[in-house]
């Protein structure tokens, strides 16, 4: 892949982050401002600095950091890459940049996945990622250098998968995934972010998008789970009350609706 320009390197670093970024000096340290604090600075002035820089990862977004052993990429990369396709996940891959050949997993994650919440599911099946020494290396929030910013030695970094940055940009910035499932983007949004207003209302709402799209009460469970409403059980019996038995238990044909792992 030929030298990315400026403009690309901030498209990438805004479609992974909605804050400032922090400024690296030589040896991966924060960069110290006139008043002693770490020096934030916008997207636009870390790009031009010609500076490694941090930013934190998005919601729907976390990434991994990936070091080697002994020159090899570890085991749990594969492990974790498996994971997260099986959750649904769109997944960019770069490079790190540094001379030890590690990388950077940038993990675009399914509507009604918080990113801690994701974090943790990820951290419970891919063991290597639960101990402390690597626990760390899951950023949900942790400052993570863009995709295809520039190392700290000034080495660039390369895209693994995909290969264009055209291809990387539409995953990250695109729809999240399963967000065409027949559920409805209003739903999808509700699940997300929750409510602070009329809970029972709103699982009720969802309960009956669920119903519409033919999904059974199992998913209805299992999205809710993943979601702002997780640990509200009673509510969720409230809102199966109210609904049609028969309709809600109907399993439609395997091949009409997507696994409970497939729902957002």
């Amino acid at each position: 892949m030929r030298q990315p320009t400026p403009q690309q390197v901030l498209a990438l670093a805004r479609a992974v982050t909605t804050k400032n970024a922090l400024l690296l000096d030589a040896a991966g340290r924060a960069q110290q401002g006139d008043n002693g604090n770490a020096l934030f600075v916008s997207l636009e002035q870390a790009v031009a600095s010609g500076h490694a820089f941090t930013v934190e990862p998005r919601e729907g977004l976390i990434a991994l950091d990936v070091d080697t052993v002994d020159g090899e990429l570890p085991a749990w990369l594969d492990q974790a890459r498996v994971f997260c396709a099986d959750q649904g996940c769109h997944l960019v891959e770069v490079t790190s940049g540094g001379a030890s050949g590690g990388r950077h997993l940038w993990v675009v994650l399914p509507v009604g996945w918080g990113n801690r919440d994701f974090a943790d599911a990820l951290r419970q099946a891919v063991p290597a990622l639960a101990t402390k020494e690597q626990s760390r290396q899951v950023r949900h929030t942790q400052a993570t250098r863009p995709p295809l910013s520039i190392h700290r030695s000034g080495s660039q970094p390369q895209l693994v998968s995909p290969t264009t940055v055209d291809a990387a940009l539409q995953l990250l910035t695109g729809p999240r995934p399963n967000q065409t499932n027949g559920i409805s983007p209003g739903i999808q949004q509700l699940l997300c972010e929750g409510t602070d207003r009329g809970r029972d209302v709103a699982l009720f709402s969802i309960a009956l998008s669920f119903v519409n799209a033919g999904y059974t009460f199992t998913d209805y469970e299992w999205a809710l789970e993943r979601s702002r409403f997780r640990g509200h059980g009673i509510k969720l019996q409230v809102a199966r009350s109210r609904l049609d038995a028969d309709t809600l238990t109907q399993t439609p044909a395997a091949s009409s609706i997507p696994a409970p792992n497939d729902v957002g």
